[in-house]
Parts: C-alpha cells; sequence; structure tokens
C-alpha cells in the first residue's frame, strides 16, 4: 500500500498544480514531448526514459550543445518498436480504489498525446496558436473599437491611412472585381494598375479577402481586416518562437509583444506594412525546418508568399534571412552540409520564381522610379549628415511610439514618415540587455549585435531598403522579432540577476532621458508685440505697435507644441518600469503567476496605449464625419459632372486621391508608384514629384494640356481659396476659370480653357533648342504652342508641321495662351473612350499629322493602330504619347499590355511545377527511407 500511497499523494500534486493555474496535464506533455529540448537521441530511445509521473521541466540545455554532443531525435522519428514501456500504473501492486481513476485518465491522455504531433515537434501546437491568436484579436478588438464605434463603423486614422490605403483599398476593389487589371485612368494621369498596386494590396491576402464583399462594404473592412492582421501577427510569431522556449506562456508571450509593440502602432499609419510583419516568421520557420529537419518546400513556400505580399520588403527581408542563416552556422546551432547548403539556395529561388507573375511587371515599374535609385557614398555612406539622427534611432528603442508626422522627442532630425521605432511592450530594452549580458556565444547574441550596427550606419541600414540613399526603418519588424525572442528567452531560463540587470540598465537610461527633456534650458527667439509711444507731426504722441524678436530661455528641450502626448509618453514609460520592477519579483515570490502578469501588462499596454495612440491620431486629422466620410467615401453619390466626355479634373490641397474616391481621373494624386515618364515631366517644368503629384498654380497651362476640365476647391477650406464665387469678376488662383456650383462639399471651377484629349500641332521645335533657350516656367506654355520632337524623330516626321527655331517666335502671355488652347481644341478628336486595356480616338485630319493624347507613355506597354495598320507610338512632350494619321477619317486604337506579366506568368508556372515536384519526390524519398527503417 505504500506504492499506492506515493502515487495517490503525487496525484494530489497534480491536481493542486491545476487549482494553481501553473501548467495543466496537456502542457506537461507539451514539454516533455518538445524535441528541441529533448535528451540525446540513444538514451531517449529507451524503455527506461519514458518519464516518471512528476512535476520536473525539460532541462536547461540549450540546442546547439544537445547537437554537438550527438545528433538529435528527428521531430518525425518513427515509434520505437517493439514492446511499449510499461505505464505508470503498472507498478501498482493493488488495483486502485474505482472512485479514483486519475492515474488512468492521464495515461490515456498521454498515450493519445504521443501520436499527435505536430509540423513542429510539439504536441497541441493548435491549442498554443490558438490561444495567441484569441488573446491578440481580444486585445486588437478592444484597441480599435472606440474608434470603430466613433466614425459609424469605419475606421479612419491620418494622413497616409486615410488619403492612401482607404481609397487605394476602394478603388483596386471594383477594378478586380471588374478585371480591370491593366491600366487604371484614377491613379494619376493613368498607370499600370498591377505595377502600382503590387506594392500596396494586390499580393496581399487580406485585400483579397475583401473581393466578395460588395463594393461598399470596403471602407468597413478596414477595421475588422486591421484586427485580424494584430491577431494573426501574434499567432504566427508565437508558431516560431516556441522552439526557442520550454513554456508554452513565453511563446504566447512574445507573440504579444510583437504584435503590440511600438514598431506595429507607429505602422498603423502605413495599413500595408503591417501585412509584411503578419508572414514575416514564416520564413524563418521554414528555413529551420529546411535545416534542421529537412523538411523540403516549407521553405519555398514562404518565400513565394513573403515576396508576393510585398515585393519591396521582401529585399530586405532575403537580406535578412541570410544574415540569419549566417549565424546560426556560425554559432553552431545550423549542423549544415554544402548540400543541405545548396538545398537552402534552391529553394529560396524557386520560391521566389513562383511570385514572378505578380513581381516582375512591378519589379520593372519600380526600377524606374528615381526613388528607387541613389546609393549612399562617401563619409554619407558611415555617417548620418544630421546629428540628431543617431539619437531618434537610440531613444526609439526606449520609448513607445509617436506619430509617424509628429516628433516630439527630438525635433528637426528628419525622421518623420521613417518607422524608426523599435518599443518593445513593458520590456523595453531590459529583456534584450539581460539576455546580452547572460549570453556569451550566441547566434541570436550575435545577430541582434549585428542588426544594432547596421542600424547605426546609414551605409548598412540602405541594404535593407534596396539601397535607397533616404534613411529609412521600415526593416526594423525583424529586428524587434529578434529582440522579443531575447526577451522571452530570458524569461524562460534566464537569472533573476540578470533580468534584474536589465531592468536597471533601461529604467536609469529611460528616466535619465525623460530628466534631460524636462530639466534641460532651451534659448530659442520669439516675437513679441511692443507698443510705444512716438511724436506726431503735429507736435502729440501716438501709440504704435511694433513686433520685436527677443531671446527666451525655458526648461525642457522636448517638443513644447505637443506638450501632452510628451508627459503621456514619458508617464507610460515610468509605469512600465515600476510595473516590470513590481512583476520581476513574482518570479520567486510566486512563480506560477509571473507569465500572467507578464501577459496583463502587455495586453494593457496594447489596450491603453493604443487606444490613446489611435484616439490622438485622429484628432490630428480632418473631421472624419463632417468631411472624409460624407465628401469623399460618399461623395461619388453626389456627384453630377455636366458633360459625359473625357475630362480630368483638379482639386485643392485639403484633401488628396480624392478623384479614387470619386471614380474619375485627377492629375492631383498622392501615389508614391506611377509611371517614370509622369515623374520625368514634372522634373522637365520646374515642378517636384516624388510622391506627390501637386502641381503650382503657375503651370496653368499643363491643366489645360492634361485636359483638365474642372477645378474642385473645399468650400470650407479657408487656407487655400481658389476663388470668390460671389464676386462679379472672380480673382481665381489660375486665369480662364467659371465658377459654376457647390458639389460634395467642394465649389467647381470650369475650365474655359481645356483641350479635348487627342489633338495636333501645326508647329513643331527640336527638345534641344528648349533645354537650352526655355526656361522651366513658360515650359508647359510652349507645350500648348507647339509639339516637342527630337532630332530623330524631326527626321521620321519632316514636313508635317512648321519648324520653330527661334523661341522668340512665342509669346508666353495669358491672352496668347488663351488663343493657343482655343487653336488646339479645334483640332481635337471628336470621340474618345477609354477602358483598362487602352483607348479609342477618331479624329478628321485635312493632311497628316501626328495626334498627341496626354496618357503617360510606358515602353513595352503601349501599341497602336491608325484604321486597322500598326503604327509607332511616339513619347512626345517629355513623357507622352502620340501616333501618326493620315488625312482623312481616322479610327486610332491604343492597347495596353501589362510589361513583363507574360513572362512573369510562365516564370511563375514552371517555378511552381518544379517546386510541386521536387517537394512531391521528397515526400516519397522521406516515406520510403521511414518505411525500410520500420522493417529493419
Amino acid at each position: 500500500m505504500d506504492e499506492q500511497k506515493e502515487l495517490d499523494l503525487q496525484v494530489a500534486r497534480e491536481e493542486e498544480d491545476l487549482a494553481d493555474g501553473e501548467l495543466d496535464l496537456d502542457e506537461k506533455d507539451f514539454w516533455e514531448d518538445l524535441t528541441v529540448f529533448e535528451e540525446p537521441a540513444a538514451e531517449a530511445a529507451e524503455p527506461e526514459a519514458v518519464p516518471a509521473a512528476d512535476d520536473s521541466r525539460p532541462e536547461d540545455v540549450p540546442a546547439a550543445e544537445l547537437k554537438a554532443d550527438s545528433e538529435p531525435v528527428p521531430e518525425f522519428a518513427p515509434e520505437p518498436q517493439g514492446e511499449p514501456a510499461p505505464e505508470p500504473m503498472t507498478v501498482v501492486k493493488e488495483p486502485p480504489v474505482q472512485e479514483e481513476p486519475a492515474p488512468k485518465v492521464r495515461s490515456a491522455r498521454r498515450t493519445r498525446r504521443k501520436t499527435d504531433q505536430d509540423w513542429f515537434g510539439v504536441t497541441n501546437g493548435r491549442h498554443l496558436l490558438w490561444k495567441s491568436f484569441i488573446i491578440a484579436l481580444m486585445v486588437a478588438i478592444l484597441m480599435f473599437l472606440p474608434s470603430i464605434v466613433w466614425d459609424e463603423g469605419y475606421f479612419l486614422f491620418l494622413g497616409d491611412f486615410n488619403a492612401q490605403q482607404v481609397p487605394f483599398y476602394m478603388l483596386a476593389h471594383k477594378a478586380v472585381r471588374a478585371g480591370n487589371i491593366g491600366w487604371n485612368w484614377y491613379t494619376d494621369l493613368g498607370a499600370n494598375f498591377i505595377g502600382s498596386y503590387t506594392f500596396y494590396l494586390l499580393g496581399s491576402p487580406f485585400f483579397w479577402i475583401t473581393l466578395p464583399f460588395p463594393e461598399s462594404w470596403v471602407p468597413y473592412l478596414m477595421g475588422p481586416l486591421l484586427i485580424l492582421k494584430y491577431a494573426l501577427m501574434s499567432m504566427i510569431a508565437t508558431a516560431w518562437l516556441r522552439r526557442y522556449v520550454k513554456r508554452s506562456e513565453y511563446a504566447i508571450l512574445g507573440g504579444l509583444l510583437y504584435a503590440f509593440s511600438g514598431y506595429t502602432m507607429y505602422n498603423t499609419f502605413f495599413n500595408h506594412f503591417l501585412d509584411v510583419m503578419v508572414f514575416f516568421p514564416l520564413m524563418l520557420i521554414g528555413m529551420d525546418e529546411l535545416v534542421e529537419n529537412n523538411r523540403r518546400g516549407v521553405f519555398a513556400a514562404s518565400v513565394a508568399l513573403c515576396a508576393i505580399v510585398n515585393y519591396v520588403f521582401f529585399a530586405g527581408e532575403a537580406v535578412f534571412m541570410v544574415l540569419y542563416f549566417i549565424m546560426k552556422v556560425w554559432r553552431g546551432d545550423y549542423k549544415t552540409t554544402f548540400a543541405r547548403f545548396l538545398v537552402v539556395g534552391f529553394e529560396a529561388i524557386i520560391g521566389f520564381g513562383v511570385s514572378a507573375f505578380l513581381v516582375w511587371p512591378s519589379l520593372i515599374v519600380m526600377l524606374a522610379n528615381p526613388r528607387s535609385s541613389g546609393m549612399l557614398t562617401g563619409y554619407n555612406f558611415w555617417i548620418f549628415t544630421h546629428e540628431r539622427k543617431p539619437w531618434v534611432i537610440l531613444l526609439n528603442f526606449f520609448f513607445p511610439p509617436e506619430l509617424p508626422s509628429q516628433p516630439i522627442l527630438l525635433t528637426d532630425s528628419y525622421m518623420r514618415w521613417t518607422s524608426v521605432q523599435a518599443y518593445i511592450p513593458l520590456f523595453s530594452m531590459a529583456g534584450v540587455i539581460a539576455f546580452v549580458s547572460e549570453n556569451k556565444k550566441n547566434w541570436l547574441k550575435s545577430l541582434i549585435f549585428l542588426l544594432l550596427i547596421m542600424a547605426f550606419i546609414p551605409g548598412l541600414n540602405s541594404m535593407f531598403t534596396v539601397m535607397n540613399s533616404s534613411y529609412y526603418a521600415r526593416w526594423y519588424f525583424m529586428l524587434v522579432l529578434m529582440m522579443v525572442a531575447a526577451t522571452v528567452i530570458t524569461l524562460d531560463r534566464g537569472s533573476d540577476e540578470a533580468l534584474h540587470t536589465g531592468w536597471k540598465i533601461m529604467a536609469v537610461f529611460t528616466l535619465a532621458v525623460i530628466a534631460a527633456m524636462v530639466l534641460t534650458p532651451k534659448t530659442e527667439k520669439v516675437k513679441n508685440e511692443v507698443q510705444q509711444e512716438v511724436s506726431d507731426e503735429s507736435g502729440g504722441t501716438r501709440i504704435e505697435t511694433s513686433t520685436v524678436e527677443e531671446e527666451k530661455t525655458t526648461l525642457g528641450i522636448y517638443n513644447k507644441s505637443f506638450s501632452i502626448p510628451f508627459y503621456i509618453m514619458a508617464i507610460t514609460c515610468m509605469v512600465s518600469i515600476a510595473a516590470l520592477y513590481l512583476i520581476l519579483d513574482e518570479r520567486r515570490k510566486r512563480p506560477k503567476l509571473f507569465v500572467s502578469y507578464l501577459m496583463m501588462g502587455v495586453c494593457l499596454f496594447g489596450v491603453l496605449y493604443g487606444n490613446y495612440y489611435l484616439v490622438y491620431g485622429k484628432t490630428r486629422s480632418y473631421d472624419t464625419k463632417n468631411y472624409i466620410i460624407p465628401d469623399a467615401i460618399h461623395g461619388a453619390e453626389k456627384l453630377h459632372w455636366p458633360t459625359d466626355e473625357f475630362f480630368r479634373i483638379d482639386n485643392d490641397d485639403s484633401f488628396i486621391n480624392m478623384g479614387m474616391f470619386w471614380q474619375v481621373p485627377d492629375m492631383h494624386a498622392f501615389h508614391s508608384v506611377v509611371p517614370v515618364s509622369i515623374m520625368d515631366y514634372y522634373e522637365y517644368i520646374g515642378d517636384n514629384r516624388d510622391v506627390n503629384s501637386k502641381m503650382d498654380y503657375k503651370r496653368y497651362a499643363s491643366r489645360s494640356l492634361f485636359s483638365v476640365r474642372y477645378f474642385a476647391d473645399r468650400i470650407d477650406y479657408k487656407s487655400d481659396v481658389f476663388g470668390d464665387p460671389e464676386a462679379e469678376k472672380p480673382d481665381t488662383k489660375m486665369p480662364g476659370y467659371t465658377y459654376l456650383y457647390d458639389m460634395a462639399g467642394f465649389a467647381i471651377w470650369e475650365n474655359n480653357y481645356c483641350i479635348p484629349m487627342g489633338f495636333t500641332y501645326d508647329a513643331y521645335i527640336l527638345k534641344s533648342k528648349v533645354d537650352k533657350n526655355t526656361s522651366k516656367t513658360n515650359r508647359d506654355k510652349l507645350m500648348v504652342k507647339a509639339l516637342i520632337l527630337t532630332e530623330e524623330q524631326e527626321a521620321k516626321y519632316i514636313g508635317l508641321m512648321r519648324k520653330v527655331t527661334k523661341e522668340s517666335e512665342f509669346i508666353f502671355s495669358e491672352s496668347a495662351y488663351f488663343n493657343d488652347c482655343l487653336e488646339r481644341a479645334e483640332h481635337a478628336c471628336d470621340s474618345f473612350s477609354y477602358d483598362n486595356s487602352g483607348f479609342k480616338a477618331h479624329i478628321d485630319l485635312d493632311a497628316p499629322n501626328l495626334v498627341f493624347f496626354s496618357v503617360p507613355y510606358e515602353k513595352d506597354g503601349w501599341t497602336a493602330t491608325v484604321n486597322g495598320k500598326s503604327v509607332e507610338v511616339e513619347n512626345v512632350q517629355i513623357g507622352f504619347m502620340a501616333v501618326l494619321c493620315e488625312a482623312g477619317s481616322n479610327d486610332i486604337v491604343f492597347t495596353y499590355h501589362t510589361p513583363g506579366l507574360d513572362l512573369g506568368i510562365k516564370i511563375s508556372v514552371v517555378c511552381t511545377g518544379i517546386l510541386i515536384l521536387y517537394t512531391i519526390a521528397a515526400s516519397i524519398f522521406v516515406w520510403r527511407r521511414k518505411r525500410h527503417e520500420q522493417m529493419d
């Protein structure tokens, strides 16, 4: 009966553990089955190694050391042959009392779970991932719900989110559902749809989720999709992290830290950045599975998925994966051979090839974009040109996120919108510092050190951003995940001393920065009005008010314009420091509740600071209820344009991309990826076009050249009034406009000198002459007068038009501009229609001539026929198109084919076939080997 009493005591201990919430029986089995922490294979295979029914944990032995001693048991190794090991119940000499069947239940559960291993060598992994998903989902709901309720079902934030993400989703949803994936007429002056929208959404599974829903639902789906992204981000990060911790709770904690990190909150502003964060850990899982467990095809599939989701971010992810592989091999965590190295390279190439159907046509457009060029050279490669930039990078590891458009800690550092954020909720850098201090030779420590070095050296940082000369930290999510891994591994296996050391260093630095920000004196110039008494001509005196600039010294070097956000940020840091100190003490006192307290802290940060961040961001934006929702999202329902002919619109700066909301061609666009020919034109006339087509009002001739018929001026946008509709002769910002009426919150003005799409010239001038003699301010006015040709084009079309040899023949007055527009309109096409595959036009000519269309030229994209015969498409007027037409009636047809799409599809089909055959062959080989081993 002594053995029976011992068994009863053990059952009582397990029931007590369950009641305390430390670890249930399923999770105890989880640790016993986690292969990365198993004993060497030779010992584990023996029947005596069946673990006893006690509360012991796996030994704290790193995976790399196990591999150095002996080969680990494969995660999918077959069950040992022969008689199964006796269960603990068999040692009982007398049968237990029937009323206490607990030992039999546990034995049955263990037997069932031993045969229920998932892909990563652990049991009950699905429950672990669902826990992570559900917790993150609930936190994200609480984080976003107040903002969604405030906007009556919509989620609207500020800046780029409202002006880009929402209209892009609406435009692309309608285009894809209608099959209009060729040329898009509602993006700037027109754009390659695939090339322009792959970076933003075309490869995102979250965008494709919207397609079954009606178009009117799309703005309502933006909030739920963000919530889903946060939940999936946590779940997939948990799937990778659980390989490196012994207790499953720490993997879930790590997933939450990753999902609600400062980087994630900051980049809610850039909705499509979060798509990349969701799927990035899959590549880490795929590589680990390939190198450690020889699982073929998983890495290639993850590469394909990540490249499709966002090919620009994938370039940085590829650099990271190379460093990840090198560090693991160098530190001995990967025991690989040259053959395995070749397999990794093969799967990477094949996976990228699978994505070619979307990536290849997009790369053609992206590589032509001037923003993708401009490599750092000289001292700029190693040193920042602005002394505050390194401090901005450093501080954003210790402080929660600021709004991208509103720096608080360090102003005037030229780091806005760069995604410089890497704050880990609750922990800040405490866990990372503890991990670094306690580990000597470790692949993760080496990788984090290398990534930090690269973050602080401009040229090395640019390796993650296709060698862009501008500093972007949009790759920091990879660094954040590594720092999260270091944090949870330290919590799982590190010492209390290391954790407290990390906390002390983090706390001292953070509090010192806050103190410095508040107490450092700052001298700045202020303007004050001063009244003084002066003598007048009559001998009397009068009071005059003048403005005097004085220097004033105050305490505090933070941005005083945003004092409240600064103090909220400071209080958040101090509360986190205090909370972490209290929770760390629980690691010794009440270890069973330690992880629960940490999760609660992270969840509270996500809910409280997340709500503050989103709500405060909304206050810095336009009025959503009285402007964005009624006049932008629902504005198309209120529009009634006075003509059915083709036209473009222009609008003020009150809100950008209104044409996308309204589904009307609009020359004023906020979009980073447009045809390079548009940028060439802007540069040629002296305007800057980087991410925004915002043309100066002085370039009024360009509007007529582009067939801009209407200008929309926001009625209550007082800082930019186009003209006074009530004035007898309105003094508008551009000549030749007449007020029509108010519509959708805008005053609509008509351009009386709009030139219809497709027209001819009676004169031409060589580009070399214009380059040399014509100022940029007059070049668009010249383009209304004459067609600009190159010497090669002149040789082909000589005699069609009168040649202008001197600019002095032209007059650039407003009256001359009016006459030129009217003359061009007299020789314009009498019909013009368009769709996603191109456009059609008809014109009658008295003599052969070139017909000009203000549609952006794209090499290898456009082909044309006139009366059914193929003609050459000429690049004229610095980025636009013209074709030769004969005397008489001319039916013109322009057809657009997305450059690189056909080749990309072929590459994808071939690579997909190779990947399928490769995966099947590898699976058959593994199956045969296992069968052979079983037969032996």
